[in-house]
């Protein structure tokens, strides 16, 4: 079985609110594990969201940045 941790222990683990946790739980983006009415996240899914997020960041966005002239 994989560790299950609380919100506020996966928020120290990434060095933001607990708040941050719940809204990405809310988006669907960090998956959450309930026990009874307990709100958990496993340990799998918490670097699983890390390494995903990371990727996301490091792919190049297509779009250009507002400060950017626009091909003409």
């Amino acid at each position: 079985m994989d560790r299950l941790l609380t919100v506020r222990e996966a928020a120290s683990m990434l060095s933001c609110s607990p708040a941050a946790i719940r809204k990405w739980m809310y988006q669907r983006r960090l998956p959450r594990v309930k026990v009874g009415r307990l709100t958990r996240v496993s340990m799998r899914d918490l670097n699983a969201f890390v390494v995903q997020d990371r990727v996301r960041l490091a792919t190049p966005s297509r779009r250009p940045h507002p400060d950017e002239e626009a091909p003409h």
